[in-house]
């Protein structure tokens, strides 16, 4: 299932992250300077698989006007660096923290992926929505959302999800209705700019999943 293909792509781009962060240690201006990098890296690749998978599933369906989806924005550098203050904060131990930053950056990751699908999804005039997909390991929590079986079709339908959570969202084209309004991002990159970022992205996924 194509599904599968994703979350194990994006676990592969996760645990690349996650493995980053841990090379940075335990020294709090080495985890700040250098998260920022990490999480941009591996969260442009993430967005980027998300977006050749929105635009697979679009041509899968043959559906409507052409389209070509859009990484959504990162976090700015506040997020990050909130993100090791509280780890720092919350750790008991070295360990804990470092634990703990690192789980939270492993969620930022991936969630550009979740954020890239939910925001094409109603960017997208021909898609129906997104729905969340899981695997046979995810808590009860996530099993319980997953057997719904829902298709989001509300802009502001967020993904639910823990710094361990393996569930991503997929787009849905089984309708293929409009669904919603979608404002463009004011933080949206240049177009060439948005191209090489893209294309460093899909030069990484090529060599590393």
């Amino acid at each position: 299932m194509r599904d599968r293909q994703q979350r194990q792509a994006l676990s592969r781009i996760v645990s690349a992250a996650t493995a980053e962060v841990l090379a940075l240690g335990y020294e709090s201006t080495s985890l700040v300077a250098g998260i920022p990098a990490i999480a941009s890296t591996y969260g442009t690749a993430a967005a980027v698989l998300a977006c050749d998978w929105h635009d697979a599933e679009r041509t899968a369906a043959a559906v409507g006007a052409p389209y070509s989806a859009e990484p959504a924005p990162m976090p700015d550098s506040a997020r990050y660096r909130a993100l090791v203050a509280w780890g720092l904060t919350e750790g008991s131990t070295q360990q804990t923290q470092l634990a703990l930053i690192s789980g939270g950056l492993s969620r930022i990751v991936a969630n550009a992926h979740r954020d890239t699908v939910r925001l094409n999804a109603f960017a997208d005039p021909d898609c129906d929505g997104w729905a969340r997909f899981g695997q046979g390991d995810s808590c009860d929590f996530c099993r319980m959302l997953i057997g719904r079986g829902e298709v989001y079709r509300e802009a502001t339908a967020k993904f639910a999800a823990h710094d361990t959570c393996n569930c991503v969202a997929g787009p849905s084209f089984a309708e293929a209705s409009q669904v919603g309004n979608y404002v463009r991002s004011k933080r949206r990159l240049a177009d060439s700019t948005r191209r090489a970022n893209n294309r460093r992205a899909r030069e990484w996924i090529a060599a590393n999943t």
